[in-house]
């Protein structure tokens, strides 16, 4: 982690405190870990999730899925789902703003929603105060097309809304093109860039945070 900050990564992602106590505990030394870097924790668009988060962490990152496939699989006790999501994430992103983080709302699996839930989630996440917005290629099916279609158009809509806050850029390599998509999604708005340590990661991993970096640096 030190060693990340070394190197001028601006965010790091520290882990997910909600998951257990084990995770906690990383947690909570890596959030007295002393870095230039600003640190951010994982958790659900729950209450309960931000209340887990240690001191020493900037950014709470909350996720909570726009997309269909993913409701039916998570909340299948939940009769009305989408009505769900537009309540709670608003509801959890104002929570964690008055608890003074600065919050990201992950549109899980964002390229399989539905494009017009989608952009409602997001304007409701946009009036609920978050500071950055994250477009994930959660199944890493996605094309250079797709991209730069849903980022310009989430662009538009904080443009429109006056909204200062940002998008981010999470791209899995199933099919191989999580750099490509990456380096889209930046020439489509997006100002922060997910990578990690030699591309690891579920299934294929996400880019490669040296690749990333020195694609960025020499072009």
């Amino acid at each position: 982690m030190r060693e990340l900050d070394k190197s001028g990564i601006e965010l790091i992602e520290i882990g997910s405190p909600y998951t257990g106590e084990g995770e906690r505990r990383i947690v909570e030394e890596l959030s007295r870990v002393k870095t230039r870097a600003l640190k951010a924790a994982h958790c659900r668009a729950l209450e309960t999730d931000v209340d887990t988060v240690p001191d020493g962490v900037e950014w709470v990152a909350l996720y909570l899925s726009p997309a269909d496939r993913h409701l039916e699989a998570k909340f299948e006790k939940i009769s009305n789902k989408r009505e769900f999501v537009l309540t709670q994430a608003p509801k959890a992103i104002k929570y964690a703003k008055a608890k003074g983080y600065r919050v990201r709302y992950t549109a899980e699996d964002a390229f399989r929603a539905d494009p017009v839930f989608l952009k409602l989630v997001v304007k409701k996440a946009v009036e609920a105060g978050v500071d950055s917005i994250s477009l994930p290629d959660t199944s890493g099916g996605a094309s250079p097309v797709d991209v730069r279609r849903i980022y310009g158009e989430i662009g538009m809509l904080l443009k429109e809304s006056g909204s200062k806050g940002m998008i981010e850029a999470h791209f899995h390599n199933d099919l191989g093109i999580a750099l490509a998509n990456t380096l889209e999604a930046w020439m489509n708005g997006a100002k922060i860039l997910h990578g990690t340590i030699n591309g690891l990661g579920e299934r294929a991993g996400i880019p490669d945070t040296l690749i990333l970096a020195t694609w960025m640096k020499v072009k």
